[in-house]
């Protein structure tokens, strides 16, 4: 596996399929994007950060197709999954996450 597709920006043309729910259309893309984010904040009020991971997670690669990686939208997510591996105390990926922010932004 290289770098590049380890990383969470990476997006796979499988995924790609996926994140459209089968769909070729941007706008199936944007409604599965906004639906996994709400999803995300959700279990994330609600202490499932396992769960607010994954959303966030699927959330992230449909934005990063639709704005691209330095767009608000897909920092503010990098901004929610940093938060979350802080609070589980993963803090390698919490730099990892935060320093995305602050290079990007």
């Amino acid at each position: 596996m290289t770098d590049q597709q380890t990383s969470p920006d990476f997006v796979s043309e499988e995924e790609r399929t996926q994140l459209r729910g089968g769909c070729n259309t941007r706008d199936e893309l944007e409604k599965n994007a906004w639906t996994d984010y709400n999803l995300g904040v959700v279990y994330l009020a609600a202490g499932n950060d396992v769960l607010a991971q994954k959303y966030f997670e699927k959330a992230l690669r449909a934005r990063l197709m639709l704005r691209g990686a330095d767009h608000k939208d897909v920092l503010e997510i990098h901004q929610q999954m940093g938060e979350i591996a802080m609070k589980q105390g993963d803090d390698e990926r919490a730099i990892f996450h935060f320093e995305i922010v602050v290079r990007r932004h």
